[in-house]
Order: C-alpha cells, then structure tokens, then sequence
C-alpha cells in the first residue's frame, strides 16, 4: 500500500483580518491480484447487494472450472493430433515400402529405388527437426484473463478529500 499526505497552508487577507486555511489531501492506492476482488470490496459489494458476494464467488468457481476444461480439452487434443500423425506417417511409409517391394518384384531396380529412397532423408529431417523444436514434448494453456470487478469507492478518512485506486 502507498499513500501520501500533503498539507497545504493558504493565507488570505480581507476587510482587515487575516486567515489561514489549511487543506489536507490523502492519496491511498492499493493493489491487489487474483481472481477474486480485495476481501474489503468484496465485503463492499455484499453490503450494497446481499448475496453479491456468493455470487461473485461462485463466477471465480465457474471460471476456474471453465479454465480447467480448456486445458483438458487443448491436452487431449495435442495427444490427438500427434497420435493422427504418427498413424499417417506409418501409413505413409508402409505404402512406400510395398510400392518399393512391388517394384523391386518388377524388376524396376532404379524406380524401386528413386521411390524407397526419397522420402527417407525427409523423414528423418521431420524427425529430427520436430524433436529439436520441442513439438509434442509438453503443452502450454495460457490462462484466460477475466477483469476482477471494481469495488465501491470509499474515502478512508470522512470529511477529507481522498482518492482510491486499485
């Protein structure tokens, strides 16, 4: 918590008498962070809505639940997609091979080869390139960012002027 106290003395003159006035400006600023509002504007928001409170809580509960199915769904669909592609890739080189083998069987040396050989080295490009960038080792969910509710402004010392920032 920050704050700061200013004071400030002004002299007037009038009719023959002087005065002094004296203002005094209090800045409170607070902070705080998390999916909920501060316990005190949560409490504010209870006592100018009975039940608010609960309700808001309950939102954070929804959220957070709402969260937790976004990073089960976004896990077993990267397990989803690898698996799909590990499944194209051996459907992929099965078909290769037996087309080599039949060519082979052919007698069509050079075709048999050109066809085997080829897609050899970007397999292993593919392998090896995918390992390095760190594709299918772990996932990462950013979580959604919901603004946490304003609370009723309130002046810490009545009478004075005061500002409150969150």
């Amino acid at each position: 918590m920050k704050s700061s106290d200013e004071k400030q003395a002004i002299k007037t003159s009038g009719a023959g008498s002087q005065h002094t006035l004296l203002r005094r400006t209090v800045s409170v600023q607070k902070q705080f962070s998390g999916p909920l509002p501060a316990p005190e504007i949560l409490a504010g928001y209870e006592s100018v809505v009975p039940g608010a409170a609960e309700r808001i809580l309950r939102m954070a509960e929804k959220d957070q639940s709402i969260t937790h199915e976004c990073t089960i769904t976004a896990i077993t669909d990267t397990a989803a997609d690898t698996k799909r592609g590990q499944t194209y890739a051996l459907i992929a080189v099965l078909g290769v091979f037996a087309t080599t083998a039949w060519l082979g069987y052919l007698g069509q040396n050079v075709a048999a080869g050109i066809i085997g050989g080829t897609p050899f080295p970007a397999l292993i490009w593919a392998f090896v390139r995918g390992r390095k960038s760190g594709v299918g080792q772990s996932v990462t969910v950013p979580e959604p960012v919901s603004p946490a509710p304003q609370g009723p402004s309130s002046d810490e010392n009545p009478g004075e002027s005061g500002s409150s920032a969150q």
